[in-house]
């Protein structure tokens, strides 16, 4: 990081569609055009650039990782994001992460598609979140969602008209470690459903 930005950790440790990474923003009082001179100096080349609207993206491989970098104009400074992507771990766990992806698609409604899945950990937290779509009803993914939580020990805590949330939490179960999740389903124009699914897990500490 350039000595002109202010960084912040968002997570230590993340997998979003089966790609480990450490995410970290940063703030600065510089202008974005200058931001990126420091950072295309300070990540040496070859260096992969591109533009996303109003983002300025830069690239670059560094032995097993792949650090990239996004910078926008914010206010009379400007704002970002850097991602440390572990590659070598990524393609050595591929096979167990579709492996994990296809179990948790058995268990959806009949033809259900994973858009999304990202793994994160935030000291004794772990949370998922599944975004997921298919052909059936509001009412349809309601029942089976909570079929296959309470398989995972979730009950059902509330819920409130189509639409609204859905919240879950585990019971007091000897040695079982606390979950809660929370649930949106939505069926769009087309007939398509889609579920936003996420599932905190409070990991206990070693004894």
């Amino acid at each position: 990081m350039p000595s002109e930005v202010r960084a912040f950790d968002i997570a230590q440790s993340i997998t979003l569609n089966a790609m480990p990474m450490r995410l970290q923003g940063f703030v600065s009082s510089m202008p974005a055009d200058k931001l990126v001179e420091l950072f295309r100096r300070s990540m040496g080349s070859p260096l992969v650039e591109s533009r996303l609207g109003a983002q300025r993206i830069l690239g670059r491989m560094q032995g097993e990782f792949y650090v990239s970098v996004q910078i926008e104009p914010a206010g009379h400074g400007s704002r970002g994001t850097t991602a440390v992507t572990h590659l070598k771990a990524a393609l050595d766990g591929r096979e167990a992460a579709l492996r994990e992806r296809e179990e948790w698609t058995s268990r959806l409604l009949p033809g259900s598609r994973v858009l999304s899945e990202t793994n994160s950990r935030d000291g004794a937290k772990l949370s998922r979140h599944l975004v997921f779509v298919n052909g059936y009803g509001e009412s349809s993914n309601r029942e089976q969602l909570k079929k296959l939580l309470q398989q995972d020990g979730l009950a059902l805590q509330w819920e409130g008209r189509p639409g609204d949330a859905l919240f879950f939490k585990s019971g007091a179960m000897q040695g079982a470690e606390p979950k809660e999740a929370i649930a949106t389903i939505h069926q769009g124009d087309d007939g398509r459903t889609t579920v936003v699914l996420n599932v905190v897990t409070q990991l206990k500490a070693p004894q």
